[in-house]
């Protein structure tokens, strides 16, 4: 398993900022992945999630700390059609969803060399990152190692874990748990 904490660069989408706001732990996260980063695109998204109420929180953050770093997003002819294509392929299995952010996030993470990406979409991993040899965790996994590395209490990353992977039960979160403290798979 990919652990966020040995990678030299991540990126993230949208999915573990809200989730870690929902539980109100956006200060762990933030502690934990200090040099976190995002396209453009996906700080747009945080931008007008930030002016909700549910996420004044990460506005803050946003504003004290400028905190996660902003880097560019898609851009030129070539990129924009990888985008459009890797769209088309994310809008089959789930037309009603944008899907902007994930493609843009996998895009400059591929042409950057960032080492992970967290994301909880889980078509944009298997169908996008995955083939394009960029490598991803969800926000549940991420919560599974910072309680095993014991940057969450059991209970934080138990509140984590369900926000990012409903219907789970807590033999789900065990099993995750057990997971973390196996050895790295390296970058």
């Amino acid at each position: 398993m990919f652990q966020a904490h040995l990678a030299k660069s991540v990126l993230l989408d949208t999915s573990p900022f809200r989730r870690f706001t929902e539980a109100e732990l956006l200060a762990e996260l933030m502690s934990y992945l200090p040099a976190a980063s995002v396209v453009a695109e996906v700080g747009s998204e945080l931008d007008d999630a930030a002016r909700s109420e549910r996420y004044k929180a990460l506005a803050g953050a946003m504003n004290r700390f400028n905190w996660p770093k902003r880097i560019a997003g898609i851009s030129g002819p070539m990129q924009l059609a990888d985008a459009k294509i890797l769209l088309d392929i994310l809008r089959q299995s789930d037309p009603g969803k944008s899907h902007v952010g994930e493609v843009a996030t996998i895009l400059r993470a591929k042409q950057l060399g960032v080492q992970l990406v967290i994301m909880d979409d889980r078509d944009a991993r298997k169908k996008v990152a995955g083939p394009r040899g960029v490598k991803t965790i969800a926000t549940a996994t991420l919560a599974s190692e910072m309680t095993y590395r014991g940057a969450l209490s059991e209970e934080q990353g138990w509140c984590v874990f369900q926000l990012a992977a409903k219907g789970t039960v807590f033999t789900d979160f065990e099993g995750a748990l057990e997971r973390a403290a196996q050895p790295a798979t390296p970058f």
